[in-house]
């Protein structure tokens, strides 16, 4: 997901990810980010996970920080971390 756009011009949802260590690092988290906005049909991403609303990529970013602080993100798969998202992400999460 964070490779379907050219190296020289990753977007904002690759930008949001990038631009925390602990995000990118953290298999679970990508793997998160993947299953939320990257649209396997077009192979581009979904509507709406750029920009700054609701369920955005960078709303995303936010939360994870949050969460961070009490749970170990870490040691989560994907789906567990997609599971503690509040309902603003529904609509990502089919």
């Amino acid at each position: 997901m964070l490779l379907c756009t050219p190296p020289h011009r990753p977007g904002e949802v690759a930008e949001q990810l990038t631009a925390r260590q602990e995000f990118v690092s953290n298999k679970g988290i990508v793997g998160a980010a993947n299953r939320l906005y990257f649209d396997r049909e077009s192979g581009g991403l979904t509507r709406g996970a750029a920009g700054r609303g609701p369920a955005s990529a960078r709303r995303l970013a936010d939360v994870l920080a949050q969460l961070d602080v009490i749970w170990d993100l870490h040691a989560m798969t994907p789906d567990a971390i997609i599971g503690l998202l509040p309902r603003e992400f529904d609509r990502f999460r089919g």
